[in-house]
């Protein structure tokens, strides 16, 4: 179902005008933040636990560089398993890992697949304790967004998990929940339907990115959701960026005469193309933003931890953001950064 812009618009106006939401700064400060997860119970609907070792690699390294956790929504997949099996499978990994970053530097924005966390009164029969805290907090206790403000307390950044706008998420979750569960609990392990794959594993509507664009433009702010588990920095998904790259390196080659120079260019250009075939292949070309334009860098995303080979995540350091993947191979690449100032900068423009 499509992402409603007039939902989306309400929903978001709502939050940037209240004071109710928890607001952090960038100076002096790190974080990390992670989103869509989908923890499950390790069995055949849990899409994640491929991803486990990568996982708890990448979330030891932030901790020893004294970053801060944000879990940016849907951490567990509550629409196919309960909690208390979720608990069971991953509380001496995953979540002792989280755990281990302390109580007060780990922070949770629920998302629609774990949106329990935002409700007081709930009718779930289980432990409602919060594995990812030490504390003993229940249900009731995640952040609906974060804002990240300046020195002034003006919101330079919003993050939000980005259900908000979503017709299926909000008005029909009551229906997707059952379809959901039947499928990832009983067709998937009898018919051995689910397959790990390196596309991303979402069946969000193709507008949901350009809607948090054009609002991230109207609003002047710079937005940061999970959700849609694609990675985008700076308004470009990985994919424009490299067709970029490859624009570039062929207007220079066209411009230049020297043939020492043109084989080097050459040289360059052919892992690039490499590249974005494979990005095409696995479907993560898309257009996050409007293809009629050069977009502003006012919407990024965290992408999603079910990648076939990885998992992505965004870093703040002070001015600077950088988008990262994190691979089974223990390589690390860098897919996206730049300093927030600029971005910030050029959509007050």
């Amino acid at each position: 179902m499509p992402q409603s812009p007039e939902l989306t618009k309400k929903e978001v106006d709502q939050i940037l005008s209240t004071n109710a939401i928890l607001q952090l700064t960038l100076s002096n400060n790190k974080y990390v933040i992670f989103s869509d997860l989908h923890l499950g119970d390790g069995k055949g609907a849990d899409n994640f636990v491929h991803n486990e070792k990568v996982m708890i690699d990448s979330l030891e390294h932030y901790r020893k560089n004294n970053y801060k956790l944000i879990l940016l929504g849907d951490v567990e997949d509550f629409w196919q398993v309960k909690l208390d099996d979720t608990r069971i499978r991953y509380n001496n990994s995953i979540y002792k890992k989280i755990r281990e970053f302390g109580d007060e530097n780990v922070f949770r924005i629920y998302g629609n697949h774990d949106e329990e966390w935002s409700k007081k009164e709930s009718d779930y029969k289980g432990d409602k304790r919060d594995p990812a805290f030490s504390d003993g907090r229940e249900f009731g206790s995640a952040n609906k967004a974060l804002k990240i403000i300046d020195e002034n307390g003006k919101t330079i950044i919003l993050l939000l998990h980005g259900q908000q706008g979503s017709i299926e998420s909000q008005l029909f979750s009551s229906i997707s929940k059952p379809f959901v569960w039947l499928y990832g609990k009983v067709i998937e392990p009898i018919f051995g339907t689910q397959k790990l794959t390196a596309e991303p594993n979402t069946k969000i509507d193709s507008n949901y990115e350009q809607v948090y664009y054009k609002i991230a433009l109207e609003k002047k702010v710079i937005i940061i959701t999970g959700h849609s588990h694609y990675a985008i920095f700076a308004s470009m998904c990985y994919a424009d960026k490299l067709q970029k790259q490859i624009n570039e390196l062929q207007l220079q080659i066209k411009n230049t005469k020297d043939k020492q120079e043109q084989q080097r260019l050459l040289d360059k250009l052919e892992p690039i193309w490499r590249d974005l075939r494979i990005e095409k292949a696995r479907k993560r070309e898309i257009t996050p933003t409007d293809p009629n334009l050069s977009p502003k860098p006012c919407y990024f995303n965290s992408g999603c931890c079910l990648y076939e080979s990885g998992v992505t995540c965004i870093e703040l350091e002070n001015d600077h953001i950088k988008l990262m993947k994190w691979n089974k191979d223990d390589k690390s690449s860098d897919y996206g950064h730049g300093k927030i100032s600029d971005y910030y900068q050029m959509l007050q423009s």
